[in-house]
């Protein structure tokens, strides 16, 4: 069996704690609970590797949003400056761009309407996988919690048999 995550143990924990009882003041459970977890030192090595660069990521943010006169675009935080460069970047990057199409490599500001019309097809092919996995992987995360892995919620073959119905229904969508 996989190897417990913190989180899992916090509710395993909890489970235990509260079994039986008619009457729960939560914040005596919750101190309760973490006085218990605070001696387990392997429980909270692993709690901060799986939830601390989370929380640093949102304090880094928010202190670059409030302290800084930059823009967060993705994961850089930029100036106005940088913003446009970017953009020109972005617009004038089909100037050396090459696509596949029946065979080839053309070059995008040199393909006629027919080099299009088959490289819009072979993307579609190859987008197809990835639309159904990205479809796989958010079906699988809506039903975890934080930390929580596949493994702890789903064998292998209940992962492919969600993908086979994911795969069906476009099919039949299509």
């Amino acid at each position: 069996m996989a190897e417990m995550t913190a989180r899992a143990k916090i509710r395993d924990v909890v489970r235990l704690r509260i079994q039986g009882a008619d009457e729960i003041s939560l914040p005596t459970i919750t101190d309760s609970v973490v006085a218990l977890l605070m001696q387990d030192d392997d429980f909270v090595a692993e709690f901060m590797r799986t939830t601390l660069r989370s929380e640093v990521y949102q304090q880094v943010a928010a202190v670059v949003a409030a302290t800084r006169d930059l823009s967060i675009v993705g994961d850089t935080a930029m100036s106005e400056g940088a913003v446009k460069r970017k953009a020109n970047e972005f617009a004038s990057r089909f100037l050396g761009w090459y696509e596949h199409a029946g065979g080839r490599h053309v070059q995008v500001m040199e393909m006629t309407r027919e080099d299009l019309i088959v490289a819009a097809a072979e993307r579609r092919q190859r987008g197809d996988r990835e639309f159904r996995l990205a479809n796989l992987w958010t079906r699988l995360a809506d039903s975890l919690e934080g930390g929580q892995k596949v493994s702890e919620r789903f064998t292998a073959e209940q992962v492919e048999s969600l993908y086979q119905n994911i795969e069906n229904a476009m099919q039949e969508a299509s």
